[in-house]
């Protein structure tokens, strides 16, 4: 699996960023209720993948994403994760909803099968739960 060590070294601009913390937050991001959340919010929700986390992240990490670069670099690490299952940028500035500190993300394109695949081993997602939880979430 790749990790948040391969995120800095192919993405060098966010080195500064390089903390405890934003290690966290990267692996908060691979995890595979956030990846399927992503998946989900981008995919059948035609949001930006972020919609799917944003708020999980806001309670998870609440003093981090004050800055600018902050938040740029959590939408880096989420391209650099969906680059990893085959996606590719489709249109950035999507707005988001029902966030606290995030206004605007990017939504991607399923072009390959990708370098990784997200198999329920960890424990089995209720898809219908999950697009009902969304579906609430992504509301205006």
């Amino acid at each position: 699996m790749f990790t948040v060590d391969d995120y800095y070294n192919e993405i060098p601009q966010y080195k500064n960023l390089e903390t405890a913390q934003f290690k966290k937050v990267f692996d908060f991001l691979i995890e595979p209720e956030s990846l399927m959340k992503m998946f989900v919010a981008n995919d059948a929700f035609k949001a930006a993948a972020l919609d799917g986390v944003v708020n999980d992240l806001e309670l998870k990490f609440p003093a981090l994403f004050q800055k600018d670069v902050e938040k740029n670099c959590v939408g880096s690490m989420i391209q650099f994760i969906m680059e990893q299952f085959g996606y590719e940028l489709e249109q950035n500035e999507i707005p988001i909803k029902n966030s606290q500190l995030f206004t605007k993300a990017s939504r991607y394109n399923k072009v390959s099968n990708g370098n990784y695949v997200l198999e329920n081993t960890i424990r089995k997602v209720n898809v219908s739960v999950l697009r009902e939880f969304l579906k609430k979430e992504l509301k205006d």
